[in-house]
């Protein structure tokens, strides 16, 4: 079977309802990536492209209003930037407000608006980052996996690791994917007690 063969068979198969697991399985492929890959290949030659990346969903917080800055003055420009951080809190409003609007405001009332402002309720990755690491400090030698951290913070996976590569002596990989959760410092001092 030549690959052109191989690439119409994924594409078939996958037509009739089977996943891209199931179709690399069957035609022995690495993994799904790859009879996806295939089956586009093929369709691509035949010039009916059906399989494509799905839409990502617009989020839509709330409506766009569009104002004409252009041609503010400063008192407008202060204004502007007034009701843009009371309606999306400090430091949120720098995307809502152009870079020539927040230029004309002098830095004293931006600094005071910021100042009287509230701050945004967004959660970032510091903050959930804080949240593990309080977390950590209060269960000592608990197990736990990296899913199990990102959930507690509210943080991706990615920022989990990296917040493990940062605080190595915290964490103990265990097996199973799990981390035993460590005091550094008592470890510290228990190893210099033993040496």
């Amino acid at each position: 079977m030549d690959t052109t063969q191989r690439d119409q068979e994924s594409s078939q198969l996958h037509a009739s309802g089977m996943t891209w697991a199931a179709v690399a399985e069957q035609m022995h492929y690495a993994n799904g990536s790859v009879a996806r890959r295939a089956a586009m290949r093929y369709e691509t030659k035949q010039g009916t492209p059906t399989i494509v990346a799905a839409p990502r969903p617009a989020v839509v917080t709330e409506p766009i209003i569009l104002v004409d800055t252009k041609h503010f003055t400063v008192d407008e420009a202060t204004r502007y930037v007034e009701q843009i951080i009371e309606r999306h809190g400090h430091p949120n409003w720098i995307a809502y407000v152009p870079i020539r609007v927040r230029n004309m405001v002098p830095q004293a009332t931006l600094s005071a608006l910021m100042a009287a402002g509230r701050s945004s309720d967004q959660h970032t990755t510091r903050d959930g980052c804080s949240v593990i690491l309080q977390w950590c400090a209060d269960n000592v030698f608990e197990m736990i996996s990296i899913g199990g951290l990102a959930a507690i913070g509210g943080v991706s996976r990615g920022a989990v690791r990296k917040l493990m590569a940062d605080n190595v002596g915290m964490f103990r990989k265990s097996d199973g994917g799990t981390f035993e959760i460590r005091d550094p410092q008592a470890d510290r001092t228990i190893d210099r007690r033993t040496a």
